[in-house]
Protein backbone atom coordinates (compact mmCIF):
# COMPACT_ATOMS: atom_id res chain seq x y z
CA UNK A 1 0.00 0.00 0.00
CA UNK A 2 2.87 2.56 1.06
CA UNK A 3 5.02 1.82 -2.60
CA UNK A 4 1.61 2.39 -4.07
CA UNK A 5 1.11 5.83 -2.35
CA UNK A 6 4.06 6.96 -3.23
CA UNK A 7 3.97 5.45 -7.31
CA UNK A 8 1.65 8.76 -7.45
CA UNK A 9 3.91 11.39 -6.20
CA UNK A 10 5.41 13.95 -8.69
CA UNK A 11 8.89 14.45 -7.11
CA UNK A 12 11.51 15.46 -9.57
CA UNK A 13 14.32 16.67 -8.41
CA UNK A 14 17.84 17.96 -9.19
CA UNK A 15 20.83 16.78 -7.85
CA UNK A 16 24.74 18.39 -8.95
CA UNK A 17 27.39 15.86 -9.46
CA UNK A 18 29.31 18.06 -7.36
CA UNK A 19 28.85 19.89 -4.00
CA UNK A 20 31.48 21.76 -1.76
CA UNK A 21 31.57 22.97 1.69
CA UNK A 22 31.94 26.85 1.32
CA UNK A 23 32.61 29.20 4.74
CA UNK A 24 30.97 32.65 4.38
CA UNK A 25 33.03 36.00 6.15
CA UNK A 26 30.89 35.59 9.36
CA UNK A 27 31.97 32.10 9.66
CA UNK A 28 29.07 30.17 8.81
CA UNK A 29 29.89 26.68 6.45
CA UNK A 30 27.09 25.79 3.99
CA UNK A 31 26.81 23.19 1.21
CA UNK A 32 26.43 24.10 -2.50
CA UNK A 33 27.33 23.02 -5.50
CA UNK A 34 30.55 23.28 -7.57
CA UNK A 35 30.64 26.40 -9.69
CA UNK A 36 31.78 23.65 -12.86
CA UNK A 37 29.09 21.35 -11.36
CA UNK A 38 26.47 20.01 -13.88
CA UNK A 39 22.60 19.19 -12.62
CA UNK A 40 20.92 15.92 -13.29
CA UNK A 41 17.06 15.75 -12.36
CA UNK A 42 15.89 12.72 -10.29
CA UNK A 43 12.96 10.96 -8.99
CA UNK A 44 14.48 10.75 -5.55
CA UNK A 45 11.08 8.54 -4.49
CA UNK A 46 11.90 5.78 -6.73
CA UNK A 47 13.92 4.28 -3.77
CA UNK A 48 11.70 6.67 -0.49
CA UNK A 49 13.04 3.92 1.76
CA UNK A 50 16.62 3.69 1.20
CA UNK A 51 16.27 7.76 0.82
CA UNK A 52 14.33 7.87 4.61
CA UNK A 53 17.09 5.78 5.73
CA UNK A 54 19.88 7.68 4.67
CA UNK A 55 18.44 10.64 6.00
CA UNK A 56 17.85 9.25 9.70
CA UNK A 57 21.42 7.57 10.12
CA UNK A 58 22.75 10.81 9.01
CA UNK A 59 20.49 12.36 11.88
CA UNK A 60 21.87 9.57 14.00
CA UNK A 61 25.61 10.60 13.58
CA UNK A 62 24.75 14.31 14.27
CA UNK A 63 23.24 13.25 17.74
CA UNK A 64 25.76 11.51 18.37
CA UNK A 65 28.53 14.50 17.88
CA UNK A 66 28.42 16.05 21.23
CA UNK A 67 29.37 13.02 22.44
CA UNK A 68 31.77 12.13 21.01
CA UNK A 69 30.69 9.42 18.59
CA UNK A 70 31.35 10.97 15.37
CA UNK A 71 33.52 14.02 14.63
CA UNK A 72 32.01 16.76 12.44
CA UNK A 73 34.50 15.81 9.26
CA UNK A 74 33.00 12.43 9.54
CA UNK A 75 29.17 13.85 9.52
CA UNK A 76 30.48 16.83 6.65
CA UNK A 77 31.40 13.94 4.24
CA UNK A 78 28.05 11.51 5.17
CA UNK A 79 26.16 14.82 4.08
CA UNK A 80 28.30 15.88 1.29
CA UNK A 81 27.59 12.02 0.27
CA UNK A 82 23.80 12.35 0.58
CA UNK A 83 23.92 15.24 -1.11
CA UNK A 84 25.85 13.95 -4.01
CA UNK A 85 22.72 11.35 -4.02
CA UNK A 86 20.12 12.55 -3.73
CA UNK A 87 20.60 16.94 -3.94
CA UNK A 88 20.07 19.28 -1.47
CA UNK A 89 17.10 19.35 1.04
CA UNK A 90 15.21 22.48 -0.84
CA UNK A 91 15.06 24.07 2.67
CA UNK A 92 13.96 26.96 1.34
CA UNK A 93 10.94 25.67 0.07
CA UNK A 94 10.32 22.80 2.36
CA UNK A 95 10.09 25.39 5.40
CA UNK A 96 7.60 28.02 4.67
CA UNK A 97 3.86 27.56 4.66
CA UNK A 98 4.03 27.87 0.60
CA UNK A 99 6.43 27.58 -1.55
CA UNK A 100 5.10 30.43 -3.61
CA UNK A 101 6.63 32.77 -0.93
CA UNK A 102 7.28 35.35 -3.80
CA UNK A 103 3.64 36.21 -3.59
CA UNK A 104 3.66 37.97 -0.91
CA UNK A 105 5.98 40.55 1.01
CA UNK A 106 6.79 38.30 4.12
CA UNK A 107 7.67 34.33 4.49
CA UNK A 108 5.52 32.54 7.30
CA UNK A 109 6.34 29.68 8.98
CA UNK A 110 5.38 26.56 10.77
CA UNK A 111 7.27 26.04 14.40
CA UNK A 112 10.93 25.05 13.07
CA UNK A 113 14.37 24.81 15.06
CA UNK A 114 16.07 26.26 11.23
CA UNK A 115 14.47 29.34 11.27
CA UNK A 116 13.07 30.03 14.65
CA UNK A 117 10.26 32.73 13.96
CA UNK A 118 6.74 32.66 12.96
CA UNK A 119 7.48 35.29 9.51
CA UNK A 120 10.53 37.50 8.04
CA UNK A 121 10.59 39.81 5.17
CA UNK A 122 10.97 37.61 1.97
CA UNK A 123 13.82 39.80 0.46
CA UNK A 124 15.64 38.79 4.00
CA UNK A 125 14.52 35.00 3.76
CA UNK A 126 16.03 34.60 -0.12
CA UNK A 127 19.59 36.09 0.91
CA UNK A 128 19.87 33.43 4.05
CA UNK A 129 20.22 31.21 0.73
CA UNK A 130 22.36 32.93 -1.62
CA UNK A 131 25.27 34.00 0.95
CA UNK A 132 28.19 34.19 -1.65
CA UNK A 133 25.68 35.97 -4.57
CA UNK A 134 22.23 36.36 -6.25
CA UNK A 135 20.64 33.96 -8.33
CA UNK A 136 20.86 34.37 -11.88
CA UNK A 137 17.16 35.16 -12.74
CA UNK A 138 15.32 38.22 -13.26
CA UNK A 139 11.99 38.75 -11.49
CA UNK A 140 9.21 41.03 -12.66
CA UNK A 141 7.57 43.45 -10.32
CA UNK A 142 4.98 41.00 -9.24
CA UNK A 143 7.21 38.14 -8.83
CA UNK A 144 6.92 36.70 -12.51
CA UNK A 145 10.27 34.77 -13.48
CA UNK A 146 11.07 36.77 -16.51
CA UNK A 147 14.70 35.55 -17.51
CA UNK A 148 17.50 32.93 -15.96
CA UNK A 149 20.19 34.24 -17.05
CA UNK A 150 22.56 32.71 -20.09
CA UNK A 151 23.46 29.66 -18.59
CA UNK A 152 22.10 26.79 -20.74
CA UNK A 153 21.80 24.14 -17.93
CA UNK A 154 19.83 26.67 -15.54
CA UNK A 155 17.60 27.53 -18.73
CA UNK A 156 16.93 24.10 -19.37
CA UNK A 157 16.01 23.16 -15.68
CA UNK A 158 13.86 26.44 -15.51
CA UNK A 159 11.74 25.44 -18.68
CA UNK A 160 11.58 21.92 -16.83
CA UNK A 161 9.85 23.05 -14.16
CA UNK A 162 7.74 26.10 -15.04
CA UNK A 163 4.89 25.00 -13.55
CA UNK A 164 6.21 24.75 -10.18
CA UNK A 165 6.79 27.57 -8.05
CA UNK A 166 9.65 29.72 -8.62
CA UNK A 167 11.85 29.58 -5.51
CA UNK A 168 12.04 26.03 -6.85
CA UNK A 169 13.87 27.09 -9.77
CA UNK A 170 15.78 29.42 -7.63
CA UNK A 171 16.73 26.50 -5.20
CA UNK A 172 18.40 24.82 -8.22
CA UNK A 173 20.39 27.16 -9.11
CA UNK A 174 24.16 26.84 -8.57
CA UNK A 175 24.59 29.95 -6.30
CA UNK A 176 22.03 27.98 -3.97
CA UNK A 177 23.43 27.05 -0.57
CA UNK A 178 21.92 25.65 2.53
CA UNK A 179 23.92 25.80 5.88
CA UNK A 180 26.09 22.81 8.07
CA UNK A 181 24.06 23.58 11.48
CA UNK A 182 20.69 23.61 9.42
CA UNK A 183 20.92 20.93 7.36
CA UNK A 184 22.45 19.14 11.42
CA UNK A 185 19.43 20.30 13.00
CA UNK A 186 16.79 18.73 10.54
CA UNK A 187 18.60 15.44 9.91
CA UNK A 188 19.24 15.46 13.99
CA UNK A 189 15.21 15.67 13.97
CA UNK A 190 14.59 13.13 12.08
CA UNK A 191 16.57 10.86 14.19
CA UNK A 192 15.00 12.51 17.36
CA UNK A 193 11.60 11.18 16.17
CA UNK A 194 12.69 7.23 15.35
CA UNK A 195 14.46 7.16 18.82
CA UNK A 196 11.48 8.78 20.56
CA UNK A 197 9.07 6.06 19.40
CA UNK A 198 11.39 3.21 19.34
CA UNK A 199 12.23 4.37 23.38
CA UNK A 200 8.46 4.97 23.79
CA UNK A 201 7.15 1.01 22.73
CA UNK A 202 10.31 -0.20 24.08
CA UNK A 203 10.07 1.62 27.82
CA UNK A 204 5.93 1.64 27.82
CA UNK A 205 5.75 -0.47 30.85
CA UNK A 206 8.17 1.41 32.15
CA UNK A 207 7.35 4.48 31.56
CA UNK A 208 4.60 6.67 34.21
CA UNK A 209 1.77 8.81 32.72
CA UNK A 210 3.95 11.70 33.11
CA UNK A 211 6.89 10.43 31.07
CA UNK A 212 4.37 8.84 28.67
CA UNK A 213 2.73 12.16 27.98
CA UNK A 214 5.85 14.21 26.99
CA UNK A 215 6.87 11.04 25.05
CA UNK A 216 3.54 11.24 22.86
CA UNK A 217 4.21 15.43 22.66
CA UNK A 218 7.36 15.41 21.78
CA UNK A 219 6.29 13.29 18.72
CA UNK A 220 2.96 14.98 18.10
CA UNK A 221 5.10 18.07 17.81
CA UNK A 222 6.80 16.68 14.34
CA UNK A 223 5.26 18.28 11.57
CA UNK A 224 5.56 19.27 8.73
CA UNK A 225 4.35 21.56 5.64
CA UNK A 226 1.90 19.37 3.47
CA UNK A 227 2.85 18.85 -0.23
CA UNK A 228 0.17 19.82 -2.02
CA UNK A 229 -2.10 17.30 -4.46
CA UNK A 230 -4.44 17.11 -7.31
CA UNK A 231 -6.52 14.88 -8.69
CA UNK A 232 -6.13 12.79 -12.11
CA UNK A 233 -8.36 11.14 -14.40
CA UNK A 234 -6.26 8.03 -15.64
CA UNK A 235 -8.03 4.52 -16.01
CA UNK A 236 -9.48 5.45 -12.73
CA UNK A 237 -9.27 8.95 -11.04
CA UNK A 238 -5.82 9.09 -8.88
CA UNK A 239 -4.78 11.53 -5.96
CA UNK A 240 -1.19 13.04 -7.32
CA UNK A 241 0.96 14.18 -4.66
CA UNK A 242 3.24 17.13 -5.47
CA UNK A 243 6.52 17.86 -3.59
CA UNK A 244 8.54 20.93 -3.97
CA UNK A 245 11.26 19.82 -1.35
CA UNK A 246 13.25 16.78 -1.27
CA UNK A 247 12.52 17.93 2.69
CA UNK A 248 9.06 17.15 2.29
CA UNK A 249 9.05 14.12 0.55
CA UNK A 250 11.61 12.80 3.40
CA UNK A 251 8.92 13.39 6.09
CA UNK A 252 6.26 12.38 4.16
CA UNK A 253 7.36 8.92 3.22
CA UNK A 254 9.33 9.27 7.15
CA UNK A 255 5.93 9.38 8.68
CA UNK A 256 4.41 6.67 6.64
CA UNK A 257 7.07 4.25 6.92
CA UNK A 258 6.99 4.79 10.94
CA UNK A 259 3.06 3.91 10.65
CA UNK A 260 3.64 0.99 8.76
CA UNK A 261 2.68 -2.62 10.26
CA UNK A 262 3.91 -4.99 7.40
CA UNK A 263 7.65 -2.94 7.13
CA UNK A 264 7.79 -0.57 9.46
CA UNK A 265 11.24 2.10 9.83
CA UNK A 266 12.71 0.56 12.80
CA UNK A 267 15.48 1.27 15.35
CA UNK A 268 18.09 -1.40 15.40
CA UNK A 269 18.57 -2.41 19.29
CA UNK A 270 22.33 -3.04 18.54
CA UNK A 271 23.95 -0.21 16.61
CA UNK A 272 21.13 1.88 16.79
CA UNK A 273 21.12 2.79 13.58
CA UNK A 274 17.43 2.90 11.36
CA UNK A 275 16.06 0.08 8.85
CA UNK A 276 13.32 -1.28 6.91
CA UNK A 277 12.40 -4.01 8.64
CA UNK A 278 11.32 -7.38 6.57
CA UNK A 279 9.12 -8.20 9.42
CA UNK A 280 7.69 -6.13 12.22
CA UNK A 281 9.32 -8.39 14.74
CA UNK A 282 12.77 -7.60 13.56
CA UNK A 283 14.85 -5.69 16.25
CA UNK A 284 18.05 -5.33 14.12
CA UNK A 285 19.30 -4.22 10.66
CA UNK A 286 21.69 -7.30 10.44
CA UNK A 287 22.66 -10.64 11.20
CA UNK A 288 26.15 -9.34 12.86
CA UNK A 289 24.19 -6.83 14.93
CA UNK A 290 21.69 -9.78 16.56
CA UNK A 291 24.87 -12.02 17.10
CA UNK A 292 26.38 -9.19 18.90
CA UNK A 293 23.28 -7.88 21.02
CA UNK A 294 23.08 -11.65 21.80
CA UNK A 295 26.74 -12.20 22.58
CA UNK A 296 26.92 -9.38 25.11
CA UNK A 297 23.85 -10.41 26.89
CA UNK A 298 25.16 -13.84 28.03
CA UNK A 299 27.49 -14.22 31.05
CA UNK A 300 31.14 -13.88 29.66
CA UNK A 301 32.13 -17.05 31.90
CA UNK A 302 29.86 -19.00 29.05
CA UNK A 303 32.46 -18.69 26.65
CA UNK A 304 35.35 -19.97 28.94
CA UNK A 305 36.66 -23.19 28.17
Amino acid sequence: MIDELFDLARAHWVKYDKYIWKKASDGAVYLTAAEDAMPTITSPLRDFKRLVVDAVNIGRMCMGESRGAYSEDEIRDAILAFAGNYGLLGLMTGLPTTPDFLDYGYVYFPKNRIIGRESMAREDYVRMFFPFGEPDLTLSEDGTLLSLGSDIPMQALGMTFADCPIPVNMSFQREYTERLDWLKKQFADWAFILAGVFFYYEDHELLDEVRKDFQQRSVAAFSSVAPTYHLELRDHPVVVWDFYSLMTCIQMAFCFMMANGENPLKMCRNCGMAFVAKDPKDEFCSEKCRKEYNGAMKDPGEYDE
